[in-house]
C-alpha cells in the first residue's frame, strides 16, 4: 500500500497525458473497436463509423493521415475477430463512464500498473518468506521506472503485465492448495487471461500438466471446466457472429496467421513477417491440401531443416538477448553482492561504498533520459555481438549455485511455470523482446534471490 501512495503521489501530478492517440499498428484496431463500443453499442467493430473527431485520432503526420484514410474503405459493421476482446471492452467501458478521454485511459492503467507491482513483495514473500519481501520490493521499484510507460499506450502491455504479475502471486499461492475452490479461482483467472491476450494459452497447459503430474486428476479436471466456462460466452457470441459457415474458433481467429507469418522463409532474422501468410500454397503444397496451418507450419520445418535453425536461434536472439535491463541489472547486482558479501566477511567498508557508488551511479546514468536510448541500443549492439556466449555465462552462476549442494537458488513451480511459458511462446512464434518484457519483474526478482545465495557461500 505504501508503494501505491508513494508512486501515485510521486508520479501521477507530474503526468501529462493528450487526448490524442498514434493510430499505428494494433492501436489502431483497439481505438476503433472501443470507441465503437462506447458511442454504438456495437462490439467487436473496427469500421469507422463515427466522425474522425469520434476516435482522436492524432493525424498531424501524412502517414497517420493516411491510414485512417484506407481505414475507412471498409464498409458495414466490420466486426473483428482477430484480436482477444478483454482489453477492447476495458477501453471501452472506461469511455462509457468517462467519455472518450484518453487521459482518464491512461489514468486508470497507470493505478492499475502500480497496484499489480505493490503485489510483487506479497508474491515474494509466498516465494521466499521474508526475504522474498525485500527482493520483491526492489523488484518492484526497478520494474516501475523500466515499465511505467505501458500505462500510457493504448496497447495490451497496460494489462497484461499486471495480469502476469497477478498470475505469478496467484500460482505461487494455489499450486501448494488442496482445496477446489481455489483451483476453480486460478481456473478462472487463466480464462481470463485468454481473453486478454492468447500469450497465456501456453500457461493454461502447462498448469494442467503440473496437476496432472502431481497425480491429481479431479483438480485438473476443475481447472479445465473453470477456464472452459470463463471464456464460453466469448467463445459462443464470436461464433454466432460469424456465422455457421466459417470456421469454429475459441479466442480469435489470429492464431495461424501468427504461426504460419513467424515460421517460413522470410523469417529467418526470427521478426514478424506478415508477409509469410502469402506462402500458404507452399505449406499445402508440403502437407497435402486443406491440412491444419499447424501441421503445415511443422511439416516445413521438418522438410528445411537450416531454416528450421537459423529462425529459432534468431528467436532466442532477438527475444531474450536483448532484453537489456535484466542482463544488465542481474550483471549489477551480482557485482554488487560479491562487494558486500566480501566486505561482510573482511570488514573493509571500502567494499560497501563502492558498491553503492556502482548501483546508484548507474542508477542515475539510465534515469538521465537523453541517455537511457543511447545506452539501450549500445547493449543491444553488444548483446547481439556476443550472442550465445554471453548467455552461457549469464545462466551459469545460478546454474552452479543451484547445483551446489546448499541448493540455495530454487525456482518456484510458479516461476517455472510463467517462464517456460513466455519463453515457449516466443519460441513457437516470434522473437520479441516486447512480450518477453512482460516477465522482467522474474528476472528482477531471482536477481535478488541471487544475491543472498551469493552472500551466503561467500560468508562461509
Amino acid at each position: 500500500m505504501a508503494l501505491v501512495l508513494l508512486a501515485v503521489m510521486w508520479l501521477y501530478p507530474r503526468a501529462t497525458y493528450e487526448d490524442r492517440v498514434v493510430p499505428i499498428g494494433d492501436t489502431l484496431d483497439y481505438q476503433i473497436i472501443a470507441v465503437n463500443l462506447a458511442r454504438l453499442n456495437i462490439f467487436p467493430s473496427d469500421a469507422i463509423l463515427l466522425p474522425d473527431s469520434a476516435y482522436h485520432f492524432d493525424t498531424r503526420l501524412a502517414a497517420d493521415a493516411e491510414r485512417i484514410n484506407e481505414r475507412k474503405q471498409h464498409t458495414g459493421p466490420g466486426y473483428n475477430f482477430v484480436r482477444n476482446p478483454l482489453y477492447t471492452l476495458f477501453c471501452g467501458a472506461v469511455y462509457k463512464v468517462s467519455g472518450v478521454h484518453i487521459s482518464w485511459l491512461y489514468s486508470i492503467q497507470f493505478l492499475i500498473l502500480i497496484i499489480a507491482l505493490s503485489l510483487l513483495p506479497v508474491a515474494g514473500a509466498a516465494v521466499a518468506d521474508q526475504r522474498g519481501v525485500w527482493v520483491g520490493s526492489l523488484a518492484a521499484l526497478v520494474i516501475f521506472l523500466l515499465s511505467r510507460s505501458f500505462a500510457t499506450e493504448v496497447q495490451t502491455q497496460a494489462l497484461v503485465l499486471p495480469y502476469t504479475i497477478g498470475l505469478w502471486w496467484l500460482l505461487s499461492v494455489n499450486l501448494r492448495s488442496t482445496d477446489v475452490f481455489s483451483i476453480v479461482v486460478m481456473g478462472i483467472y487463466l480464462g481470463i487471461g485468454l481473453l486478454l491476450k492468447n500469450f497465456f494459452i501456453p500457461v493454461a497447459f502447462l498448469a494442467t500438466a503440473y496437476y496432472l503430474y502431481r497425480h491429481q486428476r479431479l483438480r485438473s479436471l476443475f481447472l479445465v471446466a473453470a477456464i472452459l466456462i470463463t471464456i464460453a460466452p466469448w467463445t459462443i457470441y464470436a461464433n454466432r457472429l460469424t456465422g455457421p459457415s466459417d470456421r469454429f474458433f475459441w479466442l480469435t481467429t489470429q492464431g495461424e496467421d501468427v504461426l504460419l507469418a513467424s515460421n517460413n522463409d522470410a523469417a529467418t532474422d526470427g521478426d514478424w513477417h506478415p508477409e509469410g501468410v502469402t506462402l500458404t500454397a507452399q505449406y499445402q503444397q508440403l502437407s497435402g491440401t486443406g491440412e491444419p496451418i499447424a501441421l503445415q507450419v511443422f511439416t516445413y520445418c521438418v522438410s528445411h531443416p537450416a531454416h528450421s535453425i537459423a529462425m529459432l536461434s534468431e528467436k532466442v536472439h532477438l527475444g531474450l538477448l536483448t532484453r537489456w535491463p535484466p542482463v544488465l541489472f542481474i550483471l549489477l547486482l551480482w557485482t554488487c553482492a560479491f562487494l558486500v558479501a566480501l566486505a561482510h566477511r573482511m570488514r573493509p567498508a571500502i567494499a560497501v561504498l563502492v558498491a553503492l557508488i556502482a548501483a546508484v551511479a548507474l542508477a542515475c546514468y539510465l534515469m538521465h533520459r537523453g541517455t537511457f536510448y543511447a545506452f539501450q541500443q549500445r547493449a543491444d549492439h553488444l548483446l547481439r555481438i556476443t550472442g550465445l556466449p554471453l548467455l552461457l555465462l549469464v545462466s551459469s552462476v545460478p546454474l552452479s549455485i543451484w547445483l551446489s549442494r546448499h541448493a540455495l537458488l530454487r525456482l518456484s513451480p510458479a516461476t517455472c511455470i510463467v517462464l517456460v511459458s513466455f519463453i515457449l511462446l516466443n519460441m513457437i512464434f516470434y522473437g520479441s523482446p516486447r512480450i518477453v518484457g512482460m516477465i522482467d519483474f522474474l528476472w528482477m526478482f531471482y536477481a535478488g534471490m541471487l544475491m543472498y545465495s551469493i552472500g551466503d557461500l561467500l560468508a562461509e
